[in-house]
C-alpha cells in the first residue's frame, strides 16, 4: 500500500524542513552507515526546501528555495554520490 498524499508531504516536510539539511559531494559511497566520510568531497551546504503541500508541486515533491553550490571539490574530483546531512559538522547522514 502506498502513502497517502497528505503522508507524502508530511514525511518530506518533517525530513526536509524541520531543522536545517546540510547537502555534500562524496567521490565513493559513504556507506549505509556512514563509516566512509573520508570520502567527502568539500564543504557541505545548507539548503532551504518550500513546503511539499504548496504551490504548483504533485503531492509527494518538495522544491529547493534556492540553488544549491558545492564548494571546495577539488580539481578533478569525481563525484558519484551525495548526501544530506543533519548538521553542518559531525551529525547524521540520511
Amino acid at each position: 500500500m502506498s502513502m497517502t498524499d497528505y503522508e507524502e508531504n508530511r514525511v518530506l516536510n518533517a525530513s526536509l524542513r524541520d531543522g536545517t539539511p546540510y547537502l555534500q559531494a562524496f567521490t565513493a559511497d559513504p556507506g549505509d552507515d556512514a563509516s566512509n566520510v573520508a570520502a567527502a568531497a568539500g564543504a557541505r551546504v545548507a539548503m532551504d526546501f518550500g513546503d511539499a503541500a504548496a504551490g504548483s508541486l504533485d503531492p509527494g515533491e518538495i522544491a529547493i528555495e534556492a540553488a544549491v553550490i558545492l564548494t571546495g571539490i577539488p580539481a578533478g574530483a569525481v563525484i558519484t554520490h551525495i548526501g544530506i546531512w543533519d548538521a553542518s559538522s559531525a551529525g547524521t547522514l540520511s
